[in-house]
């Protein structure tokens, strides 16, 4: 069949990509938050940040557990903060 040559990435190349892809998942996030209120630099800052933190998040449930994982922790997170958190405290 021939030399066949399989690359596997060491796990700081899956981290450094982990890193890329959750900041990009913050900055993806600001033209939500810019439809709620206009964007202030903390505000990016915060809106990158925070979010990048649930993409690292992600990222790792991802590497470990897949897509489907990562998918349904994020459809979890999403419930949380955009459907109980406004019940709960009636906002």
């Amino acid at each position: 069949m021939g030399n066949h040559c399989t690359f596997l990435p060491t796990l700081a190349i899956i981290w450094l990509a982990n890193v890329i892809a959750a900041l990009l998942f913050g900055v993806l996030h600001l033209p939500a938050q810019a439809a709620v209120t206009p964007l202030t630099p903390v505000l990016v800052v915060a809106v990158i940040a925070v979010n990048a933190l649930g993409g690292l998040f992600f990222g790792w449930i991802y590497a470990s557990h897949g897509l489907e994982g990562a998918m349904v922790t994020h459809f979890t997170a999403d419930f949380v903060v955009h459907v109980l958190v406004p019940i709960v405290f009636h906002a």
